[in-house]
C-alpha cells in the first residue's frame, strides 16, 4: 500500500494497453487515494485522474465537500456508507473511503463514504489504538489479516450500546493473542475490563488444566513433551467476573494427552 504500491502500479501501467490498463489504473488510484489522505500529499492524485479522463471515466467526489451531492446524484455508484465515530452530527459525511469511478455505461468502481456515528467511546479508541500499533509488532505478511480482525471488532463496537462495549473488547484481545501481540498491545484493553469487574482467568503453558475444569476450559488434546494434563499453548484467553467468578469466556487451550 501507499507510495511503494503506487510506484509498482505505475510501472505495470507502462506495459499495459487497452482494456488491460483499466484494472491497473484503478489499483494505482486506490494507492494514490491512500497517499492523498496524508498531509502534504494531495498532489499525487491529479496525475492519476488524467488517464482515466482520457478513457471517458470520471472520478467522484474529488473533494470531501462534494461527497454528499455526488452520492445523491449517483446513488448506484456508492456502496452503503461506513459509520465511524466522529465529532459531527450523526449521519454527516466525514470522509471518503473510496471514490467512485463512473463510465458511460455505469460505475466501473463503486465508491464508499464515511458518515458520523457519534463521538468515539473509550472502547473504540482503545481498539483503534491497538489496530494502529500492529505495524510496529506484526510481520508484514500478517499485517492485513490482523488489521481486518480488529476492523471487524470496530464494526461490532459501532453496533453495540456503550454500556456493553467493554465485553466486545474481549474479541479484540482474542485477535491480538491470535497474532502474537496481546501482551504488547492489549494492556489498556485489559485495564478497561478490570474497571468493569472482569479479569483474565489464570492459565499459561505448563499450568495444570485440572485446576480450571470444564467450567473454565475448552481443551484441545495434543501430543507434547509436557506431562499429561498440562497446558501446552493458550489459543484463546478466558475471562471471569470478579464479583461471582462467573465465566464470560472460557479459556481455549491445547492440553497434553
Amino acid at each position: 500500500a501507499g507510495r511503494e504500491g503506487l510506484e509498482r502500479a505505475l510501472d505495470r501501467l507502462g506495459a499495459a494497453g487497452g482494456d488491460d490498463a483499466l484494472p491497473v489504473l484503478l489499483e494505482a488510484l486506490a494507492h494514490g487515494e491512500a497517499l492523498a489522505a496524508r498531509p502534504g500529499l494531495r498532489a499525487v492524485l491529479p496525475p492519476l485522474l488524467e488517464p482515466l479522463d482520457r478513457r471517458g471515466l470520471r472520478v467522484v467526489p474529488l473533494e470531501l465537500e462534494d461527497a454528499e451531492a455526488a452520492a445523491r446524484a449517483t446513488p448506484e455508484a456508492f456502496d452503503p456508507p461506513r459509520r465511524v465515530p466522529a465529532e459531527a452530527a450523526p449521519g454527516a459525511v466525514v470522509g471518503v473511503e473510496r471514490r467512485a469511478v463512473l463510465g458511460p455505461d455505469g460505475p466501473r468502481r463503486k465508491g464508499r463514504l464515511r458518515v458520523a456515528a457519534g463521538p468515539p467511546t473509550e472502547a473504540y479508541r482503545l481498539v483503534l489504538a491497538a489496530q494502529e500499533g500492529l505495524a510496529a509488532h506484526v510481520a508484514p505478511g500478517e499485517l492485513a489479516p490482523a488489521r481486518a480482525d480488529l476492523e471487524a471488532v470496530l464494526e461490532q463496537l459501532l453496533a453495540t450500546p456503550p454500556d456493553h462495549q467493554h465485553l466486545v473488547t474481549i474479541s479484540a484481545l482474542n485477535a491480538l493473542l491470535k497474532h502474537g501481540v496481546k501482551d504488547k498491545l492489549g494492556r489498556e484493553l485489559k485495564d478497561l475490563l478490570r474497571r468493569h469487574g472482569i479479569r483474565e482467568i489464570l492459565a499459561y503453558p505448563d499450568y495444570d488444566a485440572s485446576k480450571l475444569g470444564a467450567g473454565k476450559l475448552e481443551e484441545v488434546r495434543v501430543r507434547s513433551e509436557r506431562a499429561r494434563g498440562k497446558i501446552v499453548r493458550i489459543l484463546r484467553p478466558g475471562y471471569e467476573r470478579e464479583s461471582d467468578r462467573s465465566v464470560v469466556q472460557k479459556v481455549l487451550a491445547e492440553v497434553s494427552r
